[in-house]
């Protein structure tokens, strides 16, 4: 985790196990573990804005979804 001003950048990873859907594909009972980070801009100590980026290409891989390239 790293501040600095009003602004949080936290670096960490999701470790689970996918018993949900998740969009379109169905529950695999899969484990899984991925990267991801996400930034919290702060304004009188609440968070007025954010956003994630998280490595979905490792999530879908996790996930044993194939990927098709068009080329």
């Amino acid at each position: 985790m790293i501040s600095e001003g009003n602004q949080i950048i936290v670096r960490a990873r999701a470790v689970g196990k996918h018993e949900g859907a998740f969009g379109d594909i169905p529950p695999t009972h899969r484990n899984l573990d991925f990267p991801f980070v996400i930034s919290y801009t702060l304004l009188k100590n609440k968070i007025v804005s954010h956003w994630l980026v998280a490595d979905q290409m490792i999530l879908m891989e996790q996930l044993g979804v194939e990927q098709t390239l068009a080329g």
